[in-house]
């Protein structure tokens, strides 16, 4: 049970994203905010996990930091597909319903 909680709070920023992506008419302001919506989610709690992480002396030798923003920048980057992908099956899903409702 608990692997399953876990997998609904990975996959709720991605789902909650493109929810909130149905509010558009046009197909490509549902797809791209939903996108943004997951990115930058994943990317402010990362953030955020990793902020009170960092260490603040000079790193030792051969060593380097790996700053917060970056990490964050680099998961956004593949979230917002896949944020994408799950707004566009779910406007095909709504389509195809209100197409055989009607």
């Amino acid at each position: 049970m608990e692997e399953f909680a876990w997998m609904m709070l990975v996959a709720a920023p991605v789902l909650g994203g493109a929810a909130i992506g149905l509010f558009f008419r046009r197909v490509w302001q549902r797809v791209a905010l939903s996108g943004a919506v997951a990115a930058a989610v994943y990317a402010a709690v990362l953030y955020a996990m990793q902020a009170d992480m960092v260490r603040r002396g000079p790193p030792s030798v051969g060593m380097t930091l790996a700053e917060p923003a970056s990490v964050a920048a680099e998961v956004a980057v593949v979230v917002a597909p896949v944020g994408m992908c799950a707004a566009l099956v779910l406007h095909l899903i709504t389509r195809y319903i209100r197409k055989n409702k009607a």
